[in-house]
Protein backbone atom coordinates (compact mmCIF):
# COMPACT_ATOMS: atom_id res chain seq x y z
CA UNK A 1 0.00 0.00 0.00
CA UNK A 2 3.05 2.19 0.30
CA UNK A 3 3.90 1.74 -2.85
CA UNK A 4 0.47 3.32 -4.14
CA UNK A 5 0.73 6.09 -1.60
CA UNK A 6 3.09 8.23 -3.36
CA UNK A 7 2.11 8.40 -6.85
CA UNK A 8 -1.57 9.15 -5.14
CA UNK A 9 -0.08 11.95 -3.67
CA UNK A 10 2.10 12.94 -6.63
CA UNK A 11 -1.33 13.08 -8.42
CA UNK A 12 -2.90 14.98 -6.21
CA UNK A 13 -0.42 17.72 -5.94
CA UNK A 14 -0.03 17.62 -9.72
CA UNK A 15 -3.82 18.45 -9.95
CA UNK A 16 -4.03 20.94 -7.30
CA UNK A 17 -1.38 23.17 -8.87
CA UNK A 18 -3.27 22.26 -12.38
CA UNK A 19 -6.02 23.58 -10.89
CA UNK A 20 -4.56 26.46 -8.99
CA UNK A 21 -2.79 27.50 -12.34
CA UNK A 22 -5.13 26.48 -15.20
CA UNK A 23 -8.87 27.38 -13.42
CA UNK A 24 -8.46 31.07 -14.72
CA UNK A 25 -7.58 30.18 -18.51
CA UNK A 26 -10.09 27.15 -18.57
CA UNK A 27 -12.72 29.57 -17.01
CA UNK A 28 -11.78 31.89 -20.16
CA UNK A 29 -11.34 29.23 -22.46
CA UNK A 30 -15.15 27.62 -21.63
CA UNK A 31 -17.05 31.63 -21.53
CA UNK A 32 -14.99 31.80 -24.67
CA UNK A 33 -16.58 28.94 -26.01
CA UNK A 34 -19.74 29.62 -25.02
CA UNK A 35 -20.01 32.79 -26.12
CA UNK A 36 -19.05 31.91 -29.47
CA UNK A 37 -21.22 28.93 -29.62
CA UNK A 38 -23.98 31.40 -28.57
CA UNK A 39 -22.56 34.01 -31.24
CA UNK A 40 -23.07 30.79 -33.77
CA UNK A 41 -26.03 29.66 -32.37
CA UNK A 42 -27.52 33.46 -33.17
CA UNK A 43 -26.25 33.65 -36.76
CA UNK A 44 -27.70 30.12 -37.84
CA UNK A 45 -30.84 31.08 -36.04
CA UNK A 46 -30.78 34.35 -38.31
CA UNK A 47 -29.96 32.55 -41.25
CA UNK A 48 -32.82 29.94 -40.41
CA UNK A 49 -35.26 32.98 -40.53
CA UNK A 50 -34.03 34.26 -43.65
CA UNK A 51 -34.19 30.71 -45.33
CA UNK A 52 -37.57 30.37 -44.14
CA UNK A 53 -38.48 34.15 -45.26
CA UNK A 54 -36.90 33.08 -48.47
CA UNK A 55 -38.79 29.69 -48.73
CA UNK A 56 -42.33 31.20 -48.13
CA UNK A 57 -40.95 33.83 -51.17
CA UNK A 58 -40.36 31.39 -53.77
CA UNK A 59 -43.08 29.13 -52.56
CA UNK A 60 -45.16 32.23 -53.04
CA UNK A 61 -43.19 32.73 -56.85
CA UNK A 62 -43.98 29.03 -57.61
CA UNK A 63 -47.74 29.37 -57.14
CA UNK A 64 -48.31 32.50 -59.08
CA UNK A 65 -45.93 31.38 -61.37
CA UNK A 66 -48.37 27.99 -61.60
CA UNK A 67 -51.34 30.43 -61.98
CA UNK A 68 -49.74 32.58 -64.48
CA UNK A 69 -48.29 29.08 -66.50
CA UNK A 70 -52.46 27.82 -66.07
CA UNK A 71 -53.67 31.33 -67.70
CA UNK A 72 -50.80 31.17 -70.16
CA UNK A 73 -52.47 28.38 -70.91
CA UNK A 74 -56.25 29.72 -71.41
CA UNK A 75 -55.09 32.48 -73.35
CA UNK A 76 -52.92 30.08 -76.00
CA UNK A 77 -56.31 28.31 -76.56
CA UNK A 78 -58.13 31.29 -76.76
CA UNK A 79 -56.00 32.60 -79.46
CA UNK A 80 -55.61 28.97 -80.81
CA UNK A 81 -59.83 28.84 -81.28
CA UNK A 82 -59.69 32.74 -82.71
CA UNK A 83 -57.05 31.70 -84.99
CA UNK A 84 -59.12 28.13 -86.36
CA UNK A 85 -62.43 30.26 -86.91
CA UNK A 86 -60.19 32.80 -88.71
CA UNK A 87 -59.07 30.36 -91.02
CA UNK A 88 -62.04 28.77 -91.54
CA UNK A 89 -63.82 31.40 -92.10
CA UNK A 90 -60.94 32.81 -94.73
CA UNK A 91 -60.84 29.24 -96.16
CA UNK A 92 -64.85 29.36 -96.90
CA UNK A 93 -64.89 32.72 -98.35
CA UNK A 94 -61.94 31.45 -100.66
CA UNK A 95 -63.78 28.45 -101.60
CA UNK A 96 -66.79 30.79 -102.33
CA UNK A 97 -64.69 32.31 -104.62
CA UNK A 98 -63.13 29.39 -105.83
CA UNK A 99 -66.69 28.23 -106.49
CA UNK A 100 -68.07 31.24 -108.40
CA UNK A 101 -65.20 31.57 -110.74
CA UNK A 102 -65.79 27.94 -111.29
CA UNK A 103 -68.85 28.04 -111.95
CA UNK A 104 -68.86 32.18 -114.46
CA UNK A 105 -65.84 29.73 -116.02
CA UNK A 106 -67.74 26.82 -116.65
CA UNK A 107 -70.94 28.94 -118.16
CA UNK A 108 -68.03 30.81 -120.67
CA UNK A 109 -66.70 27.47 -121.61
CA UNK A 110 -70.27 26.12 -122.11
CA UNK A 111 -71.63 29.55 -123.96
CA UNK A 112 -68.38 28.95 -126.23
CA UNK A 113 -69.03 25.67 -126.87
CA UNK A 114 -72.97 25.45 -127.39
CA UNK A 115 -72.36 28.14 -130.27
CA UNK A 116 -69.42 26.04 -131.39
CA UNK A 117 -71.45 23.10 -131.57
CA UNK A 118 -74.49 25.49 -133.01
CA UNK A 119 -71.95 27.05 -135.73
CA UNK A 120 -70.41 23.88 -136.96
CA UNK A 121 -74.20 21.81 -137.22
CA UNK A 122 -75.39 25.21 -139.19
CA UNK A 123 -72.49 24.38 -141.57
CA UNK A 124 -73.08 20.61 -141.72
CA UNK A 125 -76.76 21.31 -142.20
CA UNK A 126 -76.27 23.53 -144.92
CA UNK A 127 -73.17 21.79 -146.35
CA UNK A 128 -75.82 18.60 -146.15
CA UNK A 129 -78.33 20.85 -148.25
CA UNK A 130 -76.42 22.25 -150.89
CA UNK A 131 -75.30 18.56 -151.66
CA UNK A 132 -79.00 17.53 -151.60
CA UNK A 133 -79.92 20.34 -153.59
CA UNK A 134 -77.15 19.56 -156.47
CA UNK A 135 -78.01 15.93 -156.67
CA UNK A 136 -81.79 16.59 -156.90
CA UNK A 137 -81.82 19.94 -158.87
CA UNK A 138 -82.51 19.86 -162.57
CA UNK A 139 -81.88 22.31 -165.14
CA UNK A 140 -84.67 23.95 -165.70
CA UNK A 141 -84.98 24.49 -161.77
CA UNK A 142 -81.63 26.18 -162.23
CA UNK A 143 -82.41 28.36 -165.22
CA UNK A 144 -85.98 28.82 -162.96
CA UNK A 145 -84.01 29.93 -159.77
CA UNK A 146 -81.60 32.38 -161.84
CA UNK A 147 -84.64 33.77 -163.22
CA UNK A 148 -85.91 34.52 -159.77
CA UNK A 149 -82.62 36.03 -158.05
CA UNK A 150 -82.27 38.00 -160.89
CA UNK A 151 -85.82 39.72 -160.68
CA UNK A 152 -85.09 39.92 -156.78
CA UNK A 153 -82.04 42.32 -157.64
CA UNK A 154 -83.94 44.57 -160.10
CA UNK A 155 -86.47 45.35 -157.00
CA UNK A 156 -83.56 45.94 -154.79
CA UNK A 157 -81.72 48.30 -157.32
Amino acid sequence: MQTLLWPTINVVVLVAVLARFLKSPLQQFVAQRHHSIKSELEDVREQLVAAQAKHEEFTAKLKALGAEVVAMRNQSLQDAKLIQAKVLADAQRVSEGLLAGAEVSARALYQDFAERVRVELANKVLSRAEALLRERLTGEDRVRICREFSKQVERVQ
